[in-house]
């Protein structure tokens, strides 16, 4: 999306996380292995076998018991280290905590709104400098993007009509899609191709700030009253996410 195709005032700035803000340098996708273990003991995998991990609290274990896979010792001991090996590994881009600043000390609110296995949350942030005003994380939410319940639920948090919020994003569906659906601005950065997080944040650097109060999902968003709050469209019924759609589940 051009900025002349934006909105002239942004009062938040939501992120995706895992791809925009940060990335995993040593990749060993610990819950597909998972799911990958449990089709050796001939589970066959489920569509929303994705949405399931993504959707709930907990680690490998929560993961397998809620799958109906079960793990010997020396499986889970496995699985938990390539866990580890990839936590410690993430690392944030290197323009990340500099541009959060600069949207903060201009008085705007910023929000985290990712889909993710509970245990990649911590290790972000960490590396974080800056407090966000809403983390929707998905496995807190019971949602997943595109899902609009849980932009809705980023909307309801920084209190921010959906036309004053910039999503960014490194995801059409999630990220862009999505957030538009509900009423929002977006646009997508590509670092495999070197893009910088400020210039897709500029028009919200270069913005007046106008605080609007009262704002209520209910009745600003009015696909937020035609959504379930998991995985169910509202015009298609449930949607299924596969086990290849864990981006950030790993």
């Amino acid at each position: 999306m051009k900025d002349s195709q934006l909105a002239p005032e942004v009062q938040a700035v939501v992120f995706d996380a895992y791809g925009t803000l940060a990335h995993i340098r040593a990749r060993r996708h610990a819950f597909k292995k998972l799911l990958r273990y449990g089709q050796q003991l001939g589970r066959a995998p489920q569509p929303d076998d994705a949405a399931t991990i993504m959707t709930h609290r907990g680690g490998l274990l929560e993961a397998a018991q809620r799958l109906g896979i079960t793990l010997p010792p020396p499986v889970y001991r496995e699985l938990e280290l390539d866990l580890v090996v990839e936590l410690n590994s993430v690392t944030l881009f290197d323009d990340v905590n500099a541009t959060l600043t600069s949207l903060k000390n201009r008085g705007l609110k910023i929000g985290l709104c990712s889909n993710l296995a509970e245990p990649y949350a911590a290790p972000l942030l960490r590396r974080l400098s800056v407090p966000f005003d809403c983390y929707a994380w998905s496995f807190s939410v019971g949602a997943i993007k595109p899902s609009p319940a849980i932009y809705a639920y980023a909307l309801e948090q920084l209190d921010c009509p959906p036309r004053q919020v910039l999503f960014v994003g490194d995801t059409p569906g999630a990220d862009s899609d999505g957030p538009q659906l509900m009423g929002m601005q977006a646009r997508l950065i590509d670092r495999d191709k070197a893009e910088r997080l400020k210039d897709k944040v500029t028009i919200a650097l270069r913005c007046p700030i106008r605080r609007h109060r009262g704002f209520n999902a209910s009745t600003d968003c009015l696909k937020y009253k035609a959504t379930c709050f998991h995985t169910t469209s509202p015009t298609s019924g449930p949607k299924q996410y596969s086990a290849n759609q864990l981006k950030h589940c790993e």
